[in-house]
């Protein structure tokens, strides 16, 4: 027969039994006071909008407010209510928006000193609506972790701990519209937006793969730069408005795509392959999405 015996502690001994057990645990953090809304940097896509994940189309329908640049309102559209979208300012935009002058060329520095007049007043607007309770959302195309105008949003709203929804970038897109491996032949990719253009091996070669995202340098700049450093004969990309239903890829080298782009103006969106890491494809091929 088992026998149970209870005892009472002590209000002293309850307090001292409670330190014991406590003592080396982490204090709980506390928790804010009253409302406190989100901020979201979020990736759509490179343009097809069956391409947008579910968990991207799920935070702009669930956003109170959704910032974006003119040229992506339509497809923001598609997912958030025209009421809660905002046009940003192009000054905000990552070319100039938190650069170091020193990094710019002159013509740029101007545009810069705009930017910081423009951004305290959109960061406190943000703030604002953020301490109100609201769910803020930074839109753009691709993944804003490999381009984003919005860069700069993580670093500035730091202290807000902005959450980042990956999206399949046009890198991505691109390499589809090439339709092939890009790490298949020669292993090695460089993703630059202009300033890294690679390094010749030992003869010269650009043995690998260069991936050129094309909003800062355009083609007419970067040909010369990569001429000067490559053979004519490496094999170049231009892939036009990748996953869009105007997609289409220009192949040449780079002693022929200016000649063969002549005087075509070329779109925004377009990506730059270069490199002996390509396969072009075989002579009579298609190598354009519309024909």
């Amino acid at each position: 027969m088992r026998m149970s015996v209870t005892r009472r502690l002590s209000p002293f001994a309850v307090i001292a039994l409670a330190m014991v057990i406590g003592r080396g645990l982490p204090a709980a953090a506390a928790k804010p006071s009253g409302p406190h809304g989100t901020v979201s940097l979020v990736g759509m896509g490179p343009g097809d909008a069956e391409l947008v994940t579910f968990k991207a189309a799920k935070v702009l329908k669930d956003a109170d407010c959704v910032f974006c640049f003119r040229y992506l309102k339509e497809e923001v559209a598609r997912y958030a209510p025209p009421a809660k979208i905002v046009v940003a300012s192009p000054l905000l935009m990552g070319r100039v928006c938190g650069r170091n002058p020193a990094e710019l060329p002159a013509d740029m520095r101007k545009e810069l000193a705009a930017s910081k007049d423009e951004l305290p007043q959109f960061a406190a607007k943000v703030r604002g609506l953020v301490a109100a309770g609201k769910n803020v959302v930074f839109a753009d195309a691709g993944d804003p972790t490999i381009y984003c105008p919005w860069s700069w949003v993580t670093e500035e709203f730091a202290d807000l701990q902005p959450a980042v929804v990956p999206g399949l970038s046009s890198f991505n897109a691109g390499n589809a519209a090439l339709k092939q491996s890009i790490t298949r032949h020669n292993g090695s990719v460089l993703v630059s937006a202009g300033e890294d253009l690679g390094t010749p091996d030992k003869d010269g070669r650009l043995k690998m793969t260069l991936a050129l995202f094309t909003h800062r340098a355009k083609l007419k700049e970067l040909v010369p730069r990569l001429a000067a450093r490559y053979p004519a004969d490496t094999p170049v990309a231009v892939v036009c408005e990748a996953s869009y239903p105007t997609e289409r890829v220009v192949w040449a080298t780079l002693g022929t795509v200016l000649d063969t782009i002549g005087r075509e103006r070329l779109p925004h969106l377009y990506l730059l392959y270069v490199g002996d890491g390509l396969k072009p494809p075989a002579p009579g091929a298609a190598t354009e999405k519309n024909e």
